[in-house]
């Protein structure tokens, strides 16, 4: 990249071991943190199989809320991830973006349909999609 001044690994590492420690406060570890509140609420389910709680029912609404935010937080987590990955691994034209492309397109073919009966048709083979390369 043009105009643009690479910084030395070693003047940033303070600034890694600060965002760690941010991140640790802020956020914690959100994979213990999820399964923490699953065990929580699986011993709150056990408790109101013996017999009903406003407190307990209090209690569980609120550890859903908190679960389903920590699932939302774990998602993002993956996508950052794979997004990075993806800005390390991959630019314009690469294998890397090749091969996600090929993986993608694979897995979103549509190989036959169901037809009210219940009977399977399936599609012939398109020589332009997944049948080897075109051959101009």
């Amino acid at each position: 990249m043009l105009g643009v001044k690479m910084i030395p690994r070693t003047l940033l590492q303070p600034f890694y071991e600060d965002v760690k420690v941010w991140n640790r406060k802020v956020f914690g570890n959100i994979f213990e943190e999820k399964c923490k509140l699953y065990a929580r609420l699986q011993g709150i389910q056990r408790q109101l199989d013996m017999g009903p709680s406003k407190s307990l029912n209090i209690l569980q609404t609120q550890l859903w809320n908190e679960y389903e935010d920590t699932l939302n937080q774990e998602e993002l987590f993956w996508k950052q991830k794979s997004r990075c990955q993806w800005i390390i691994e991959g630019d314009r034209n690469t294998r890397f973006y090749h091969t996600s492309t090929m993986i993608r397109r694979r897995r979103n073919k549509i190989l036959s349909f169901q037809q009210y009966g219940g009977n399977a048709l399936a599609l012939p083979p398109c020589k332009y999609y997944g049948m080897g390369r075109r051959r101009r």
